[in-house]
């Protein structure tokens, strides 16, 4: 039996991958501490501590240091300082869908708490085992309801949220049976959302998104109306022969009566 080591930086874990199945005597002694089976990724994973990864060093019998990929992904996540308009642009992450809901939870506080260090927010759960909820509100920042800032950011979150959902069971039209997944939930605002004070800073950081925003739109603009007047084109050219095919049938019209004889016929004939 080989067992290979990965550490996963994004989720801050570690991830233990085996060519067979490992014995009896090594599931118990990764249950106990804490490891888990992810089928979704055909690995046994843990979260990165050091006692972990003491677990992990003994199984794979390599010797891996902890504590100094702790400490630059930490130092990592402190240096983020990404403008408002970087923040919201969304790019899909790789998660681990299989994971209990309470750990994706964890994971997604951490990620918008970082990403959006200006907000407030309250990620929970809920639900039942069948019907596990996770859902993300947004409790305070800087900017009004409504305006485009809170709208990229709630749109970011919900982005986000998707990102972790997994479908098990696709809906049936026929049956009208619902879909299953592994969790549901929403995102929203509190409903005693309050305005934070706008700092210089974040009054800066609003005009760059405004400018980031009047590029994008314009940028948009200018790719629709290229689609629009490549569309036009593409039908100008299908309206031109449609009209020579027209023409093409008009003529061999024309030329099967033109070959057409009449001709006066007798009894006998």
């Amino acid at each position: 039996m080989t067992a290979v080591l990965r550490i996963n930086e994004e989720l801050n874990g570690i991830e233990l991958y085996f060519d067979s199945k490992p014995e009896q005597e090594v599931l118990t002694h990764l249950k106990s501490n804490g490891f888990r089976y992810s089928g979704f990724k055909k690995c046994w994973w843990s979260k990165r501590t050091e006692k972990s990864m003491q677990v992990a060093n003994g199984v794979t019998k390599q010797e891996i240091s902890s504590s100094k990929t702790i400490t630059k992904t930490k130092k990592k996540a402190k240096g983020v300082n990404m403008s408002l308009w970087d923040a919201t642009q969304w790019s899909e992450v790789e998660v681990n869908k299989e994971q209990e809901v309470k750990e994706m939870a964890k994971e997604i506080r951490k990620h918008i708490r970082q990403r959006f260090p200006q907000c407030k927010f309250s990620v929970t759960t809920g639900g039942s085992y069948l019907h596990s909820t996770i859902n993300i509100k947004i409790k305070a920042s800087p900017y009004e309801k409504g305006s485009a800032y809170l709208t990229a950011i709630y749109d970011y979150c919900n982005s986000l949220l998707n990102n972790y959902r997994h479908c098990y069971s696709p809906a049936d039209t026929y049956t009208d049976y619902a879909g299953s997944y592994n969790f549901y939930g929403r995102v929203s605002l509190d409903w005693e959302y309050t305005v934070t004070e706008q700092t210089e800073e974040i009054k800066e950081d609003m005009t760059l998104f405004d400018s980031k925003m009047e590029e994008f739109e314009e940028a948009e603009k200018a790719r629709k109306e290229k689609e629009l007047q490549e569309y036009l084109k593409a039908q100008e050219i299908k309206n031109a022969e449609y009209k020579r095919q027209q023409q093409e049938e008009k003529k061999q019209i024309e030329n099967i009566y033109s070959s057409i004889v009449v001709k006066q016929l007798n009894e006998d004939q």
